[in-house]
């Protein structure tokens, strides 16, 4: 599974970390992967792509991504939904 994230309006020089987190944006859930921190460059666009194991996540599951700012608070939340799996 590959994980491509783009994020716009971020500033040069700072990390952005990401990661993967099974619940929604507003709940709290176990961490599923560290995501790669995107690469920011100088029009305030960071971008980066992490490929995960597909047994990381779970069929018809909530996940989140959830980027860090500075000091750690989340400062944007994507939430992805896993199709069910094949019964």
């Amino acid at each position: 599974m590959t994980v491509k994230l783009e994020l716009l309006g971020v500033k040069e020089g700072r990390a952005y970390p990401v990661t993967l987190v099974r619940a929604g944006c507003g709940a709290e859930g176990d961490l599923a992967a560290t995501l790669d921190t995107p690469h920011v460059g100088t029009v305030g666009v960071g971008s980066s792509m992490t490929r995960i194991p597909a047994s990381t996540v779970e069929p018809g599951g909530v996940l989140s991504i959830r980027v860090s700012g500075e000091g750690g608070g989340t400062v944007a939340c994507g939430e992805v939904r896993t199709p069910a799996g094949s019964s």
